[in-house]
């Protein structure tokens, strides 16, 4: 071990041993544990603030990279970082409900993988998703996001905040949801003659249907694109910043696809009550006027105050039967859970080769109900953080009232 190494492990046990060993939270229950990993297959939760924030990179104070090469090492410079950004939204390591893990290839998956069980695992249990794709600089190997429940009852209105140093021009390190109503607005991508434009005017798209909704930029939590080239990603945060004029910029999280020159972002806003109104659903579904609809995917969903489970990026246990074998495991999971397939809010679906995205195609209309398919989007992306696999799936669940 180098002494970058040790030295590094020395901080993330230091960073972690001033939070208690999981969220002693009742509002946290954990579905069921996975083995390989120490962490959560599925998290519900209570109708809580939450915190998301921005892709974290393995970088120090002054922007320099941290273990060059070692992916271990920046994975556990990651762990060190967190606990700060968590700390901007009052919360802490143990209330991680999700963890989005990005990697620069899947070799670096069991290395990362190790680090996560032995020092984030006996702290906190958040439900997981990996993929792998280029990272947003030079030498970083591994990347993540997180969404952690916030104690007592956070702010009334959506707030963004950032890490001493941080500039307007950027996103805010963590964006909190409030308690209460969440939209989940699936990927858009509009055109454009270049990547400047395709972003501009699908930020535009991305406003309207938050008129569509009653909603406002304030509104917004969170933003992920999915880009290509990630090379040119200070074009889209230039557009975004662009976008929102000197307001406070929401959370973003950048995700390389291969689709050529191209991008398309989802949207996480808050959905405030309205003086008046009877209690929300659980779970609603729309499409703006000038959209159209689809069976296997809604262009809107909202969600209620009631229960949310969060579920890890789920593989086959073969290569030739991933998509059935995938659906299955969710079933199960959403039984569990006290859910069901007319529940799901919120679907990533990452997928590496033509063949499983047709196969994809084709298994949703199975198992969706055509009125009530989630929000989605599917990322054509380099892998899933498992040798072997070609596609994972991402979810947000509601429990029914």
């Amino acid at each position: 071990m180098t002494n970058w190494q040790i030295l590094t492990a020395s901080m993330v046990v230091a960073a972690l041993s001033v939070s208690p060993c999981r969220a002693d939270d009742s509002r946290i229950s954990v579905i069921e544990t996975d083995p390989q990993t120490g962490l959560a297959i599925a998290v519900s939760i209570d109708d809580v603030a939450l915190a998301h924030t921005s892709q974290l990179l393995p970088l120090d104070n002054d922007g320099k990279l941290i273990g060059p090469g070692d992916a271990a090492a920046q994975t556990q410079a990651l762990l060190t970082q967190l606990p700060d950004v968590l700390k901007l939204a009052d919360t802490d390591l143990p209330h991680v409900v999700k963890l989005n893990v990005y990697l620069a290839d899947d070799a670096h998956a069991d290395a990362v993988q190790t680090v996560l069980k032995t020092q984030l695992a006996p702290h906190a249990q958040p439900a997981i998703t990996f993929v792998s794709g280029t990272l947003a600089q030079p030498g970083v190997l591994v990347a993540l996001d997180a969404v952690a429940a916030i104690p007592g009852d956070g702010p009334p209105q959506v707030s963004h905040r950032s890490l001493p140093g941080a500039t307007q021009e950027h996103p805010a390190t963590v964006s909190i949801l409030p308690r209460g109503g969440v939209v989940y607005i699936s990927g858009q991508a509009e055109k454009g003659d270049d990547l400047a434009a395709r972003t501009r005017n699908t930020l535009v798209n991305l406003e309207k249907t938050l008129k569509f909704l009653g909603l406002k930029r304030a509104h917004v939590v969170q933003l992920k694109s999915f880009l290509n080239p990630m090379t040119d990603l200070a074009v889209v945060d230039g557009e975004i910043a662009a976008h929102f004029q000197g307001d406070p910029i929401p959370a973003h999280v950048p995700v390389e696809w291969m689709a050529t020159d191209s991008i398309e972002i989802e949207l996480i806003a808050y959905l405030p009550a309205v003086e008046g109104d009877a209690e929300q659903a659980p779970l609603t579904f729309s499409t703006p006027s000038w959209m159209t609809s689809s069976p296997v995917f809604s262009r809107v969903a909202t969600v209620g105050t009631g229960r949310r489970v969060y579920i890890s990026g789920l593989y086959g246990d073969s290569a030739e039967e991933q998509v059935p074998a995938i659906f299955k495991r969710l079933a199960s999971i959403l039984e569990k859970s006290q859910s069901d397939f007319d529940h799901l809010a919120k679907a990533t679906y990452y997928v590496s080769d033509a063949a499983v995205s047709k196969a994809l195609n084709e298994y949703r209309p199975q198992v969706y109900n055509p009125q009530r398919p989630p929000a989605a989007s599917k990322a054509a992306v380099r892998g899933m953080g498992r040798t072997g696999r070609t596609i994972t799936l991402d979810m947000i669940a509601v429990l029914p009232n």
